[in-house]
Protein backbone atom coordinates (compact mmCIF):
# COMPACT_ATOMS: atom_id res chain seq x y z
CA UNK A 1 0.00 0.00 0.00
CA UNK A 2 2.51 2.57 -1.15
CA UNK A 3 -0.22 5.17 -1.59
CA UNK A 4 -1.25 4.90 2.07
CA UNK A 5 2.39 5.21 3.14
CA UNK A 6 2.72 8.42 1.14
CA UNK A 7 -0.57 9.74 2.51
CA UNK A 8 0.62 9.21 6.08
CA UNK A 9 3.55 11.54 5.33
CA UNK A 10 1.29 14.18 3.80
CA UNK A 11 -1.13 14.14 6.76
CA UNK A 12 1.75 14.89 9.10
CA UNK A 13 -0.32 16.41 11.90
CA UNK A 14 -1.43 12.94 13.04
CA UNK A 15 0.41 9.78 14.05
CA UNK A 16 1.58 8.07 10.80
CA UNK A 17 0.69 4.60 12.09
CA UNK A 18 -2.87 5.72 12.84
CA UNK A 19 -3.21 7.32 9.41
CA UNK A 20 -1.97 4.17 7.68
CA UNK A 21 -4.31 2.00 9.74
CA UNK A 22 -7.33 4.21 9.03
CA UNK A 23 -6.84 4.55 5.29
CA UNK A 24 -5.82 0.92 4.82
CA UNK A 25 -9.47 0.13 5.61
CA UNK A 26 -10.67 1.99 2.52
CA UNK A 27 -7.73 1.40 0.18
CA UNK A 28 -8.54 -0.51 -3.01
CA UNK A 29 -5.56 -1.90 -4.98
CA UNK A 30 -5.30 -1.85 -8.76
CA UNK A 31 -6.03 -4.95 -10.81
CA UNK A 32 -2.88 -4.71 -12.94
CA UNK A 33 -0.24 -7.37 -13.58
CA UNK A 34 3.07 -5.78 -14.52
CA UNK A 35 4.26 -7.02 -17.91
CA UNK A 36 1.02 -8.89 -18.63
CA UNK A 37 -1.74 -6.28 -18.59
CA UNK A 38 -2.19 -4.87 -22.10
CA UNK A 39 -5.26 -2.68 -21.54
CA UNK A 40 -6.16 -0.62 -18.47
CA UNK A 41 -9.55 0.94 -17.82
CA UNK A 42 -8.67 4.02 -15.78
CA UNK A 43 -11.36 5.00 -13.29
CA UNK A 44 -11.81 7.76 -10.74
CA UNK A 45 -11.79 6.31 -7.22
CA UNK A 46 -13.41 3.53 -5.18
CA UNK A 47 -17.01 3.79 -3.96
CA UNK A 48 -18.73 1.83 -1.21
CA UNK A 49 -18.95 -1.49 -3.08
CA UNK A 50 -15.31 -1.28 -4.14
CA UNK A 51 -14.23 -0.68 -0.53
CA UNK A 52 -16.40 -3.59 0.63
CA UNK A 53 -15.20 -6.04 -2.03
CA UNK A 54 -11.59 -4.85 -2.28
CA UNK A 55 -11.32 -4.37 -6.05
CA UNK A 56 -12.27 -1.69 -8.63
CA UNK A 57 -15.61 -1.73 -10.48
CA UNK A 58 -17.29 -3.97 -7.95
CA UNK A 59 -20.83 -2.58 -8.20
CA UNK A 60 -23.41 -1.73 -10.83
CA UNK A 61 -20.88 0.15 -12.96
CA UNK A 62 -18.80 -3.01 -13.05
CA UNK A 63 -21.80 -4.99 -14.26
CA UNK A 64 -22.32 -2.45 -17.04
CA UNK A 65 -18.73 -2.98 -18.20
CA UNK A 66 -19.07 -6.78 -18.17
CA UNK A 67 -22.31 -6.53 -20.14
CA UNK A 68 -20.82 -4.31 -22.82
CA UNK A 69 -17.57 -6.28 -23.21
CA UNK A 70 -19.63 -9.46 -23.49
CA UNK A 71 -21.87 -7.91 -26.16
CA UNK A 72 -19.13 -6.36 -28.29
CA UNK A 73 -16.14 -8.66 -27.70
CA UNK A 74 -16.69 -11.96 -25.91
CA UNK A 75 -20.24 -12.91 -27.00
CA UNK A 76 -20.61 -15.73 -24.48
CA UNK A 77 -23.50 -18.19 -24.55
CA UNK A 78 -24.06 -17.54 -20.85
CA UNK A 79 -24.23 -13.81 -20.01
CA UNK A 80 -21.45 -12.25 -17.97
CA UNK A 81 -23.60 -10.91 -15.14
CA UNK A 82 -20.99 -10.21 -12.46
CA UNK A 83 -19.04 -6.96 -12.03
CA UNK A 84 -15.98 -6.84 -14.27
CA UNK A 85 -13.78 -6.25 -11.22
CA UNK A 86 -14.77 -9.65 -9.86
CA UNK A 87 -13.75 -11.41 -13.08
CA UNK A 88 -10.44 -9.57 -13.34
CA UNK A 89 -9.50 -9.86 -9.67
CA UNK A 90 -10.15 -13.61 -9.85
CA UNK A 91 -8.04 -13.86 -13.03
CA UNK A 92 -10.95 -15.14 -15.11
CA UNK A 93 -9.28 -16.32 -18.38
CA UNK A 94 -11.64 -14.38 -20.64
CA UNK A 95 -10.37 -11.09 -19.18
CA UNK A 96 -6.67 -11.93 -19.38
CA UNK A 97 -4.70 -8.83 -20.34
CA UNK A 98 -7.34 -6.35 -19.13
CA UNK A 99 -6.67 -4.34 -15.97
CA UNK A 100 -8.38 -1.77 -13.77
CA UNK A 101 -6.82 1.23 -12.06
CA UNK A 102 -8.26 4.09 -10.03
CA UNK A 103 -6.74 7.57 -10.29
CA UNK A 104 -6.99 7.68 -6.51
CA UNK A 105 -7.04 4.28 -4.72
CA UNK A 106 -8.98 5.65 -1.73
CA UNK A 107 -12.49 7.13 -2.03
CA UNK A 108 -12.77 10.75 -3.11
CA UNK A 109 -16.38 10.95 -1.88
CA UNK A 110 -16.88 11.61 1.83
CA UNK A 111 -19.95 9.36 2.00
CA UNK A 112 -17.66 6.33 1.61
CA UNK A 113 -16.04 7.00 5.01
CA UNK A 114 -17.54 6.13 8.37
CA UNK A 115 -18.44 8.98 10.77
CA UNK A 116 -15.27 8.51 12.84
CA UNK A 117 -12.99 8.95 9.82
CA UNK A 118 -15.11 11.85 8.55
CA UNK A 119 -14.56 13.68 11.83
CA UNK A 120 -10.88 12.77 12.12
CA UNK A 121 -9.92 13.69 8.55
CA UNK A 122 -12.62 16.23 7.70
CA UNK A 123 -10.43 18.81 5.95
CA UNK A 124 -8.53 16.16 3.98
CA UNK A 125 -11.73 14.45 2.83
CA UNK A 126 -13.08 17.82 1.74
CA UNK A 127 -9.92 18.28 -0.33
CA UNK A 128 -10.50 14.93 -2.04
CA UNK A 129 -14.08 15.96 -2.83
CA UNK A 130 -12.87 19.26 -4.30
CA UNK A 131 -10.30 17.49 -6.49
CA UNK A 132 -13.03 15.18 -7.75
CA UNK A 133 -15.47 18.02 -8.36
CA UNK A 134 -13.02 20.28 -10.19
CA UNK A 135 -10.32 17.97 -11.57
CA UNK A 136 -9.23 20.30 -14.38
CA UNK A 137 -8.61 23.34 -12.19
CA UNK A 138 -5.18 24.78 -12.96
CA UNK A 139 -4.65 26.62 -9.68
CA UNK A 140 -4.98 25.22 -6.17
CA UNK A 141 -4.69 28.15 -3.76
CA UNK A 142 -5.16 26.03 -0.65
CA UNK A 143 -1.74 24.56 0.31
CA UNK A 144 -3.40 21.43 1.72
CA UNK A 145 -5.28 20.89 -1.53
CA UNK A 146 -2.16 21.49 -3.59
CA UNK A 147 -0.09 19.07 -1.50
CA UNK A 148 -2.70 16.31 -1.80
CA UNK A 149 -3.11 16.74 -5.55
CA UNK A 150 0.66 16.68 -6.09
CA UNK A 151 0.93 13.44 -4.14
CA UNK A 152 -1.94 11.79 -6.03
CA UNK A 153 -0.47 12.78 -9.41
CA UNK A 154 3.01 11.52 -8.53
CA UNK A 155 1.62 8.22 -7.29
CA UNK A 156 -0.58 7.87 -10.39
CA UNK A 157 2.34 8.47 -12.73
CA UNK A 158 4.43 5.88 -10.89
CA UNK A 159 1.70 3.22 -11.11
CA UNK A 160 1.09 3.89 -14.81
CA UNK A 161 4.81 3.64 -15.57
CA UNK A 162 5.00 0.31 -13.73
CA UNK A 163 2.27 -1.06 -16.01
CA UNK A 164 4.55 -0.64 -19.04
CA UNK A 165 4.81 1.79 -21.95
CA UNK A 166 2.91 -0.47 -24.34
CA UNK A 167 -0.24 -0.60 -22.23
CA UNK A 168 -3.36 0.92 -23.80
CA UNK A 169 -4.89 3.36 -21.34
CA UNK A 170 -8.62 4.04 -21.51
CA UNK A 171 -9.65 6.87 -19.16
CA UNK A 172 -13.32 6.48 -18.29
CA UNK A 173 -14.91 9.83 -17.47
CA UNK A 174 -13.80 13.41 -16.96
CA UNK A 175 -11.95 12.91 -13.67
CA UNK A 176 -9.74 10.16 -15.05
CA UNK A 177 -9.00 12.16 -18.20
CA UNK A 178 -8.14 15.32 -16.26
CA UNK A 179 -5.76 13.56 -13.87
CA UNK A 180 -3.95 11.68 -16.63
CA UNK A 181 -3.52 14.96 -18.47
CA UNK A 182 -2.17 16.71 -15.37
CA UNK A 183 0.26 13.85 -14.79
CA UNK A 184 1.56 14.28 -18.34
CA UNK A 185 0.34 10.86 -19.42
CA UNK A 186 -0.76 10.69 -23.03
CA UNK A 187 -3.61 8.58 -24.35
CA UNK A 188 -5.58 8.60 -27.59
CA UNK A 189 -8.78 7.37 -25.94
CA UNK A 190 -10.31 10.60 -24.67
CA UNK A 191 -14.07 10.32 -25.13
CA UNK A 192 -15.08 7.20 -23.20
CA UNK A 193 -17.69 8.00 -20.52
CA UNK A 194 -17.65 6.64 -17.01
CA UNK A 195 -19.79 3.47 -16.83
CA UNK A 196 -21.93 4.81 -13.97
CA UNK A 197 -25.61 5.73 -14.34
CA UNK A 198 -26.07 3.45 -17.34
CA UNK A 199 -23.85 5.53 -19.61
CA UNK A 200 -22.43 2.41 -21.27
CA UNK A 201 -25.95 1.31 -22.20
CA UNK A 202 -26.98 4.53 -23.96
CA UNK A 203 -27.41 4.40 -27.71
CA UNK A 204 -25.70 7.78 -28.05
CA UNK A 205 -22.46 6.36 -26.67
CA UNK A 206 -22.43 3.18 -28.76
CA UNK A 207 -20.10 4.50 -31.47
CA UNK A 208 -17.52 5.63 -28.92
CA UNK A 209 -17.74 2.34 -27.04
CA UNK A 210 -17.52 0.31 -30.25
CA UNK A 211 -14.31 2.13 -31.12
CA UNK A 212 -13.05 1.47 -27.59
CA UNK A 213 -13.69 -2.27 -27.85
CA UNK A 214 -12.06 -2.37 -31.29
CA UNK A 215 -8.94 -0.85 -29.72
CA UNK A 216 -9.09 -3.31 -26.84
CA UNK A 217 -9.18 -6.28 -29.23
CA UNK A 218 -6.29 -4.81 -31.21
CA UNK A 219 -4.20 -4.27 -28.08
CA UNK A 220 -4.88 -7.76 -26.77
CA UNK A 221 -4.04 -9.50 -30.02
CA UNK A 222 -1.15 -7.58 -31.54
CA UNK A 223 2.07 -5.87 -30.39
CA UNK A 224 1.55 -2.28 -29.33
CA UNK A 225 4.35 0.29 -29.32
CA UNK A 226 4.19 3.66 -27.62
CA UNK A 227 0.54 3.50 -26.58
CA UNK A 228 1.21 6.13 -23.96
CA UNK A 229 4.03 8.02 -22.38
CA UNK A 230 4.97 10.81 -20.04
CA UNK A 231 5.27 14.25 -21.53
Amino acid sequence: MVFVEKLSLVINSLDPLSVKSDFSRVYVPDCVIEGKTRVILVLESPHTQEVKQGFPLAGNSGKEVSKLLDKLIFQQDSPLNRPVGAYISEKYPLFQGIGLLNICPIPMQTVCYDPVLQERYGSWLRCLAILRGAPSSKKRKDPQLQTLETMILADLKERIEQAGSETLLIPCGNVARAFLDKAGIQTEMNLVPHPSFGQWSRAGNLKILQNMTDQIVKALNSPVSGAHGAG
